[in-house]
């Protein structure tokens, strides 16, 4: 199909190619970064350590804790000030790791990207549920 004059309904057919071309390396580009963004979101781990020392905890960008460390004056500790350190510590933790997840995504995809914008949100959300004593 051609317009009046014989040029094609979409300009220039090398300079379409070329665009096209673009858009599927752009495209391609993006996908690297998810990737690589995905990945380095997975093996994000945050740290948190009690104000004394007593509590040491380690969680995942998701908020699963994934180590927790005592010394022996937690052993010396009120079973309830204890499990109250621990909890807190943990969500030291938790926040920490949150806010270094939505680091990585401003990072590969920039602060007003969907990507950020929806992991920030999630983040937010983590931390509203824990300020109402939820956990999750």
């Amino acid at each position: 199909m051609s317009t009046p004059g014989g040029s094609s309904p979409w300009g220039d057919a090398d300079a379409f190619k070329v665009s096209l071309e673009d858009q599927v390396a752009q495209a391609q580009a993006r996908a690297v970064r998810a990737r690589d963004m995905q990945h380095e979101i997975q093996a994000l781990r945050a740290r948190a350590r009690s104000r004394n020392g007593e509590v040491e905890a380690e969680t995942d960008a998701s908020g699963a804790l994934t180590d927790l460390r005592l010394n022996d004056r937690a052993i010396d500790m009120h079973p309830q000030a204890l499990a109250q350190l621990i909890l807190e510590t943990t969500m030291q933790a938790r926040k920490s790791a949150g806010e270094k997840a939505v680091a990585v995504a401003t990072e590969a995809f920039g602060e007003n990207s969907s990507a950020t914008s929806m992991l920030r949100h999630e983040v937010e959300q983590r931390e509203a549920a824990r300020h109402d004593g939820l956990t999750y």
